[in-house]
Formats: C-alpha cells, structure tokens, sequence
C-alpha cells in the first residue's frame, strides 16, 4: 500500500472535532474530553507498521505504548468487499497493525490536554504519575 504521513488535523474539523459543552468550537458533543488513542497519535509515540526483519523496522519496541499487550485504536484501517470492518490495533511487540472490530481486544483511553500544560513531576509510570499544572 501507500505510505501514509501521521498528521494530527482534520479536515473536517467542525463534523469530527469532538469537544466538551465548554468548547469554543468542534461538535460540543462529549461529556468528558476522553477518547481512544488514534494511529496518527500512537505513530507520532514511536509506533510504526512492522517491515521484513532484513529490512529493519519503522517503529520502536521500547515506546511508552509498547505494554506487551494488544489493544484497539479508534482509526479505520479498511472495509473489506465482504462488509468486514478493520480498525488499527497495537500489536503485543509495539507494532500498529489492524484486526476486525469483532475482535475481543482492549482500549486504552486517553485524554486531551490544553495546549500549554506543563508536567511539573513524575516520570509518567503507574507507581509515580505525572503531577500537570494547566496553562
């Protein structure tokens, strides 16, 4: 296939921007600014797609994401001609690859922060947390 560049705009930014009643734009539809992660946000993480082993690879095993456990990503991956849906999944070696929605995998929800926070403790592990402090 082609080559995709990981980009995080929309171009439909009014239909799918999803955002709180708060927001000064975007569908104003969420209770809650959390969502699923998308491909786009985990390849900017470090994840990538496999390639030949004698060829290297396009993502890195050591990324944060890269738990040793698969779970499902919000973004399509493709419909099939049959009527199957796939979406991008993380694989269990820290690679993005895809699997049908009917498939029984976790979620890992993230959230969005406002341009601007700062982290002003914690190295981002479960045992010591980042510690934010908004803009």
């Amino acid at each position: 296939g082609t080559a995709q560049v990981p980009s995080l705009g929309c171009p439909r930014n009014v239909v799918d921007l999803y955002t709180t009643s708060a927001a000064s734009d975007g569908n104003k539809q969420l209770a809650e600014p959390v969502a699923l992660l998308t491909a786009d946000e985990a390849s900017f993480a470090g994840s990538g797609n496999r390639i030949s082993a004698s060829y290297g690879s396009d993502y890195d095993t050591n990324s944060f994401l890269n738990t040793g456990a698969e779970f499902s990503l919000l973004s399509p991956y493709y419909r099939a001609t049959n009527g199957t849906v796939n979406i991008f999944k993380m694989n269990t070696d820290g690679a993005l690859t895809y699997d049908s929605v009917i498939s029984s995998l976790g979620v890992r929800p993230v959230i969005s922060l406002k341009s601007g926070t700062n982290i002003i403790s914690g190295s981002g592990i479960a045992t010591d947390p980042w510690i934010i402090k908004a803009p």
